[in-house]
């Protein structure tokens, strides 16, 4: 494995819920994923609730409604050090209770030679996420995935893998 203090989980994100309530952050290599509730007019980040992605993390982001969290995750079980799958993952984070967070993942979508990089809340309500193929030597996807509907659970989320075409300029 990584060592737990890797330059490489410098790599990640960090997000704000829309309504400035919520950060969370996840790193790459081993995989550190956090939400706190945030004062936006203190800056006081407090309630740490840790999240296990049984994986490493590259990008998040909330829903508008800021009840979901969506992450990439990749198994760190490699071969030649690239993952061999990748997810896309929801969680519910209404409750703010740990076990109840962690026991609600769901798997929106799966791929196999790829990774997940940056998830953004789009201007039009929808959630854009980057990614890229191995067999491509690491050269982005022609398309961005959607998340079509994200303060939809499940499958309702409807994330599209190829929601938008960059037109072969990746």
């Amino acid at each position: 494995g990584v060592p737990a203090n890797s330059r490489y989980d410098a790599i990640g994100e960090l997000k704000a819920s829309p309504d400035g309530s919520k950060l969370a952050f996840t790193t790459y290599y081993n995989g550190y994923t956090a939400i706190f509730d945030f004062d936006n007019s203190t800056g006081t980040i407090s309630n740490p609730i840790s999240i296990n992605i049984d994986g490493s993390g590259y990008g998040v982001s909330f829903s508008p409604n800021n009840e979901l969290l969506y992450l990439g995750r990749m198994d760190t079980n490699t071969v030649g050090g690239l993952p061999d799958t990748s997810q896309l993952v929801q969680f519910d984070i209404s409750s703010g209770d740990s076990a109840i967070i962690q026991n609600s993942m769901q798997v929106l979508y799966t791929c196999h030679n790829c990774g997940f990089a940056s998830i953004k809340l789009a201007p039009i309500g929808k959630i854009i996420v980057s990614h890229y193929g191995y067999y491509s030597n690491f050269v982005g996807d022609p398309y961005l995935g959607l998340i079509n509907y994200p303060d939809s659970t499940g499958i309702g989320a409807g994330y599209d893998h190829q929601g938008i075409s960059l037109n072969n300029q990746a």
